[in-house]
């Protein structure tokens, strides 16, 4: 009975839908191969959760073929590093982001070629001689998002908006009213510009031609959480990452704090015990989550890189390095890149380099690139050579015009974005590599090059590239070629712009350096705005309270020291955390001025603090050690 019933509601509802979009008309059930061929067959598809609604139909997809049944085809997904690209351009110029869902998106769509489709469950008995014929694009058909791109294209460029060169999915419209850009994913859209009349226009028309929800400040877009702040905003995946270690079962592991082993390197096979794994699916399934994590993670980028190498033939040794990258996110979950607001004109500067002949298998050497704009991070890349470089200067060479490609294209980016650059440029660690390039040498190190890879030259002669030397280590792309030591490690990753916004702040760890002294009062207080503490993931056992103790000036070695030890466990700048400490050096001294009346109770305090901070200097510079 209940079965049914809701098999009566399901149908009534496919109906109800149909008719309202006008996606279907009874024919009778003949058929001609050459004529849209055999009817398909269709399935029920809930909505995902993060958008609640009703069922909506979905073909089941079946073999068809290509010149037969459809002609062309196309997916309107948009790049994610253009997806940086406008959330960058949008802080730096204080734009608000807005977030649009288009609700059914494919049935607004008209459908070219002839499909037939089986009807639903109850309306056989009623029209039993006859099929569906599809006037409108259904989710399961090949050309449905050809036909929803083209169908919003044209409602889009109706309204003076142009397409964009460099990206496809991104129009734009200048004015003299202001700008207002649009970025299209299948159904999901990002509008921002500084004309908020026509940006309020564009979501009217949107309405009119299409059903769509306004879902205002753009806060979670394909995964990806923005945090908005009053200086910036942070992109994060914190809970795409604890869905990954809680379907892995890592939700409790032992933390690590890198993501690979420096001193190991892997193989298609390290030993003859390293054997093949019995279900090879469930690390290819881990590997894929964790490519789409790098998408805000740029540190785990070479590592994953690493283990997608062997999807074809896992074995022991790449599950094992792919579990110790789990064990690192674990660390810090809701690490993330940081975007703040900045008055200066934006810059276009990349960082190149390579590890030369690092794969054990092939020889080929890893490329690694990232490029900045404004000082945010917008694209990087870890990516194995296609061929077999004869040195390190060819290698290197070809990292640069690989870099090269980027930064053209990203010109172009910007360029419809309505961005004014002036040359980028490219900092590389290889005088050599700088030289051929600014250089028409010809000789036996480089006669053997492909002629596409000279196109940095013309770059440079005409003055559209600005080469320039980097030491190897201030060398920011060197986290996406090799897996590094702890504390370059995390030297890179400051300089990456890395942040951990759901992190416990440094006023608990200090809190546990000065614990070992009878305080006369505490004083509890934002750290993070008054000292601008940097933001640390630490052993949460060191997290006592979250606020800062007066201490007396003969401590301030011990925590000079420990912010020293600290550096290999904080997400910002060196710099900061050298700020941070003379904050602190300056702060404490005011509390505590040199000459100060010892007869008050306050002196008296001082100096009691005074005596016993020599007593357990060593003390707690032995547990900060065991601690971190």
């Amino acid at each position: 009975m209940y079965l049914c019933i809701a098999s009566l509601l399901l149908s009534t509802h496919l109906l109800l839908l149909f008719l309202r979009f006008r996606s279907l008309t009874l024919c009778r059930r003949r058929y001609n191969i050459l004529d849209g061929g055999p009817p398909w067959k269709r399935k029920w598809l809930l909505s995902r959760p993060i958008r609640p609604g009703l069922l909506s139909p979905f073909l089941r997809v079946t073999p068809r073929l290509g010149g037969l049944d459809y002609e062309e085809t196309f997916s309107p997904v948009a790049k994610l590093n253009t997806v940086r690209v406008l959330i960058s351009v949008a802080v730096h110029r204080r734009w608000p982001l807005f977030q649009l869902d288009v609700k059914n998106a494919f049935l607004n769509s008209d459908l070219q070629e002839t499909v037939y489709m089986q009807q639903s469950p109850g309306f056989e008995t009623t029209w039993e001689s006859q099929v569906c014929r599809l006037t409108k694009a259904l989710y399961g058909l090949k050309q449905s998002p050809r036909a929803w791109f083209d169908k919003f294209s044209k409602a889009i460029q109706d309204v003076g908006f142009t397409r964009s060169s460099a990206d496809f999915l991104l129009f734009t419209r200048h004015r003299t009213t202001g700008t207002v850009l649009l970025l299209v994913y299948v159904d999901d859209i990002i509008i921002t510009g500084d004309d908020l009349k026509g940006i309020q226009e564009v979501k009217l028309h949107l309405g009119t031609v299409f059903q769509t929800k306004d879902l205002w400040p753009l806060r979670y877009f394909l995964g990806l959480e923005i945090d908005r702040q009053s200086d910036g905003l942070v992109l994060s995946q914190r809970k795409y990452c604890l869905d990954l270690l809680q379907e892995a079962g890592y939700s409790g592991c032992k933390p690590i704090d890198t993501p690979m082993d420096a001193n190991h390197k892997l193989c298609a096979q390290a030993s003859y015990s390293d054997l093949l794994l019995q279900n090879p699916e469930y690390y290819r399934r881990l590997v894929r989550k964790l490519i789409f994590l790098t998408v805000t993670i740029p540190n785990i980028s070479f590592d994953v890189g690493i283990a997608s190498r062997y999807m074809h033939t896992p074995r022991r040794s790449h599950l094992q390095a792919v579990e110790r990258i789990l064990r690192y996110l674990k660390t810090a979950p809701g690490q993330g890149l940081v975007y703040k607001t900045s008055s200066s004109a934006p810059t276009l500067v990349a960082y190149s380099d390579v590890d030369y002949a690092c794969s054990l298998d092939d020889r080929r050497s890893t490329s690694g690139l990232c490029t900045y704009l404004g000082g945010h991070l917008i694209t990087w890349r870890s990516k194995k050579q296609a061929v077999v470089a004869r040195s390190s200067a060819e290698a290197e060479y070809r990292a640069m015009t690989s870099v090269t490609s980027e930064l053209t294209w990203l010109e172009g980016l910007l360029t419809d974005l309505g961005v004014k650059l002036s040359s980028p440029a490219l900092l590389c660690d290889s005088q050599t590599g700088i030289h051929i390039a600014k250089n028409p040498v010809f000789h036996e190190r480089t006669k053997h090059i492909e002629v596409d890879c000279h196109f940095i030259r013309e770059k440079v002669q005409m003055k559209k590239l600005d080469l320039k030397h980097v030491p190897g280590t201030e060398q920011v792309a060197d986290i996406l070629t090799k897996a590094l030591p702890s504390t370059l490690f995390y030297q890179c990753l400051s300089k990456l712009g890395a942040y951990d916004l759901y992190a416990p702040a440094c006023g608990g760890v200090i809190y546990s350096l000065v614990s070992h002294f009878d305080s006369a009062e505490c004083c509890g207080f934002d750290h993070d705005s008054m000292y601008k503490f940097a933001t640390g993931s630490l052993d949460s056992k060191l997290i006592v309270w979250d606020t800062l103790c007066p201490a007396p000036i003969s401590i301030l070695s011990v925590v000079v020291e420990a912010a020293d030890r600290m550096r290999a466990h904080i997400y910002k700048s060196e710099q900061v955390v050298e700020s941070s400490k003379t904050q602190l050096v300056e702060a404490l001294t005011k509390k505590y001025p040199e000459g100060r009346d010892e007869s008050t109770s306050k002196g008296e305090a001082a100096a009691l603090h005074l005596a016993r901070g020599r007593a357990h200097a060593q003390a707690a510079t032995t547990d900060w050690e065991r601690a971190s």
